[in-house]
């Protein structure tokens, strides 16, 4: 019994670490080389070439808020807005600080009506990217859906 509570533990501790690891290797990346690939398929018009780029990305990296974000786009691209939103959705959950993230989630609740969650949505990214140039657009954005309320 002693003997299966400290492979247990052994394990628990390990899993830890790994997660861990992943998660400070994830943040160490340069995530704009490291997607670069994709979203020039993306700007070449090849959505479907750049949602398999940046789906490897997310199932080799899926604590990395940028990389659920790139699938996001692509996938909001190619008109399949609720993977989409899931994707955005999974970036803020895995990188709460990652402000564009927000910022698409945003405009996808905006999309489906869902006025306070596109508000509050809107206003984090706000908090998290206070320098962001389109400010005066999301003052607007935030505006429009306060109308709608």
């Amino acid at each position: 019994m002693k003997a299966n509570r400290k492979t247990s533990f052994l394990i628990l501790i390990l899993a830890v670490l790994t997660c861990t690891f992943s998660q400070v290797n994830a943040k160490e990346k340069d995530w704009n080389k490291e997607l670069e690939k994709g979203y020039h398929e993306l700007k070449m018009g090849n959505i479907d070439e750049s949602i398999k780029i940046f789906q490897g990305k997310v199932n080799k990296n899926p604590s990395s808020g940028k990389c659920h974000c790139a699938l996001g786009e692509a996938l909001k691209k190619k008109g399949q807005h609720d993977p989409a939103k899931k994707e955005f959705l999974l970036a803020t959950q895995v990188e709460p600080s990652f402000g564009e993230a927000f910022y698409h989630l945003g405009q996808c609740y905006e999309f489906d009506n869902q006025w306070q969650e596109a508000i509050n949505s809107y206003r984090r990214y706000k908090e998290l990217a206070p320098e962001a140039s389109n400010r005066q657009a999301l003052e607007d954005r935030i505006s429009f859906c306060e109308g709608k309320i």
